[in-house]
């Protein structure tokens, strides 16, 4: 019976070093998980038993994996992502076949279809978004880039943000109507002025350029009205358009246009839609500092994009950079969650599919419910404690060289048997 239990001990041994030679050899595999080896003892059936009986050796029950957190370290790869918490990423096989299994290694590219996948082809899975929208619940899907280009959109509403000086003179002298004698040529025929670009239906850039002129009192010649200023426009080298005046309040703000909203004739360009801007000069005042330029926004006006990179957040929100500074949603990243993570199988190239034990995948925004959230730009690093396997390892050898002892024992017993006369 020795020779038996010495047998199952090596074989066991053999079996944990195994494992343990597997985590080590996986301690730089981005996402692995460590196993470990859990032994069982063995005993003969007996009728009767009792507490005398001797056991028959261990063997190997089973091989658990740890889905402890391994580090998160940073890379330059944006497209890298670290899950930060539970869950596994959902992937397909590739762009047609569905076959599921899931992940922690977050390694990922963009493929030459837009498609997000990792080194083995493998595509990531996540609601897709449809016209820059993203559901907030549906069946995960891939993830794929579909606009590599954003389409140009008029400008039509300018937000203008500045301050007008309440002590300024007004332009021209007393005799003259400050309007009449403007030009765009000549900054001393006007108190300030500012300029900016707007876009046009192709995406074609103009340059709004807007002059502001201290108003002189009608009746009485150089005394000028303390709160009434006038406004003039005009596109690229056109000539100027007056808009109308701009008045304040005692406390310097807005007081005319009612609303302050200025809409502006329509303007002819070339090659395109006519430009129909609204001025949006609520945000104007006229106080006793400086003239001084504090924004001006374009509310909808951009030219065309280029597709330029991806950036993810940690709620999983995939969004497309482009090359006008426009941003689109394409989907979300979806994170698995299982009841027994332990009980998913390994099928090698760092995925894992469901098994009976594990259960079904319950499909989660990150940072939703059980799910963890993501890191873009990092990766999670093994869980494999190097020190620790290390020391396992020697304890592991020592192990089947005691049960190799027990053998060469069991087997000087028998040769003494043999030698009797």
């Amino acid at each position: 019976m020795g020779f038996q239990q010495g047998l199952s001990g090596l074989n066991a041994s053999s079996r944990a070093l195994d494992v343990i030679g597997n985590n080590v050899a996986n301690a730089n595999t981005v996402g692995f998980k460590e196993s470990q080896m859990h032994f069982a003892d063995m005993f003969a059936s007996a009728i009767g038993g009792g507490s005398g009986q001797v056991g028959i050796g261990t063997n190997a029950a089973t091989v658990a994996q740890s889905h402890s957190q391994g580090n998160v370290s940073a890379t330059s790869n944006q497209l890298d992502i670290a899950i930060k918490g539970q869950g596994f990423f959902r992937m397909q096989r590739n762009e047609t076949d569905q076959t599921a299994s899931f992940t922690r290694n977050g390694q990922f590219r963009l493929n030459e279809s837009g498609y997000i996948v990792n080194d083995q082809g493998y595509v990531l899975m996540g609601v897709q978004g449809v016209n820059g929208s993203v559901p907030t619940s549906a069946t995960p899907g891939v993830l794929r880039v579909n606009a590599f280009q954003i389409q140009p959109s008029a400008s039509t509403m300018i937000e203008m943000n500045l301050n007008l000086p309440q002590d300024d003179d007004p332009t021209g002298n007393g005799d003259l109507n400050p309007v009449a004698s403007f030009d765009p040529a000549n900054v001393t025929t006007y108190n300030g002025s500012s300029s900016m670009t707007v876009y046009d239906s192709e995406g074609a850039a103009h340059t709004l350029s807007t002059y502001y002129l201290k108003t002189a009192d009608a009746v009485g010649g150089a005394t000028p009205t303390p709160a009434a200023w006038n406004l003039q426009y005009r596109i690229d080298s056109g000539a100027p358009v007056d808009a109308g005046n701009l008045e304040f309040t005692t406390t310097g703000q807005i007081a005319t246009p009612a609303g302050g909203l200025i809409t502006l004739p329509a303007i002819a360009v070339t090659g395109a839609n006519d430009l129909d801007l609204t001025l949006d000069v609520r945000s104007i005042t006229q106080y006793g500092s400086p003239f001084a330029i504090n924004s001006l926004i374009d509310k909808t006006g951009y030219p065309t994009g280029n597709f330029s990179g991806l950036s993810i957040s940690a709620d999983g929100l995939v969004q497309g950079r482009y090359s006008n500074g426009k941003t689109q949603d394409i989907g979300r990243i979806t994170l698995a969650t299982f009841r027994n993570p332990s009980g998913l199988a390994s099928v090698g190239n760092n995925q894992w599919v469901q098994t009976a034990e594990s259960g079904q995948p319950n499909d989660n925004q990150p940072g939703v419910s059980t799910a963890g959230t993501l890191q873009a730009g990092a990766v999670e690093e093994s869980n494999v404690d190097l020190t620790r396997e290390l020391v396992s390892m020697i304890t592991m050898q020592r192990a089947y060289q005691a049960n190799a002892q027990t053998i060469k024992t069991q087997d000087s017993m028998l040769q003494t048997i043999t030698n009797l006369r």
